[in-house]
């Protein structure tokens, strides 16, 4: 009876324990994503002013607001800046930002004068036609006037139509991956890491996508390696664009290839060294 009330007891104390040791992990990942949310939100502070002064060179609101006073609306758009901000990845404000600057520079070098407030279809058609990036100018248009309503007339202008825009994307679809085109890219990979060309990290980059079905951008901008296994490695996105995984979400991909080549090792030392060189 006393050794049954013995082995009861460490079975007890270690299901504490292993509960202890959860709540310790769950706790610690929570800080973790936390500081890498508020690490994010301070870097894209920048974005607010610029995107917070194309609204005011809009004139967004004061056409709905004739009794509101200057201060009233600019006060206004700051809080909308500042909640676009929050809720939009680091890559789209950028592109945003970009491309309406370019708009800008494009209308003073008209000769006859046109304000961002007042932008005729021609000349924002003109500007796309001309841009030498026309999917990001496109695309950065297109989401400024839906997520800022800037008022500019999208649909009177005809749109370039390039490859990658969010037009051309409603009527075509990339084409998925394909064995031989994986091949390729683990041959380029192996290639390129043992002969130290820094570019076999784009070829890693387009491997990668291909076999986890993550956006780009995630992979090269929002992740970061965690820990590597026998034959697994494992990152962790700092940010999803999906509401509930708004903290980050850990994912993995092979660390071998289909041929064999161990990709993690030449990998983590490309990582280390530009870390270290930061």
């Amino acid at each position: 009876m006393i050794t049954d009330m013995a082995m009861i007891n460490e079975v007890e104390g270690t299901v504490t324990k292993i509960r202890r040791v959860d709540e310790r992990n769950k706790t610690s990942l929570v800080k973790q994503r936390i500081a890498v949310t508020s690490e994010e939100d301070g870097d894209k502070t920048r974005f607010i002013k610029p995107i917070a002064q194309l609204m005011m060179d809009c004139k967004v609101g004061y056409r709905d607001n004739s009794s509101a006073t200057d201060d009233e609306i600019r006060d206004s758009l700051w809080r909308r800046a500042r909640r676009v901000v929050r809720a939009t990845d680091i890559p789209t404000l950028h592109r945003a930002v970009t491309t309406s600057n370019e708009l800008r520079e494009h209308l003073e070098e008209r000769d006859m004068h046109m304000g961002m407030d007042n932008i005729e279809p021609i000349a924002l058609e003109a500007f796309l036609w001309q841009s030498h990036a026309q999917v990001r100018a496109v695309n950065a248009v297109i989401w400024m006037c839906d997520t800022l309503q800037l008022g500019w007339p999208v649909k009177k202008a005809e749109m370039p139509d390039a490859k990658g825009t969010v037009e051309c994307k409603k009527r075509s679809k990339s084409p998925s991956a394909q064995p031989g085109m994986l091949k390729v890219l683990e041959e380029a990979m192996e290639a390129g890491a043992e002969t130290r060309d820094p570019t076999w990290l784009a070829y890693m980059a387009s491997w990668i996508q291909a076999m986890t079905n993550l956006r780009l951008g995630h992979v090269l901008r929002r992740s970061v390696p965690v820990e590597r296994f026998e034959d697994w490695m494992v990152f962790f996105c700092k940010r999803s664009d999906h509401k509930h995984n708004r903290a980050g979400f850990y994912w993995g991909v092979p660390s071998e290839t289909s041929t064999g080549y161990d990709w993690t090792k030449a990998f983590l030392m490309e990582y280390d060294t530009r870390r270290k060189g930061e």
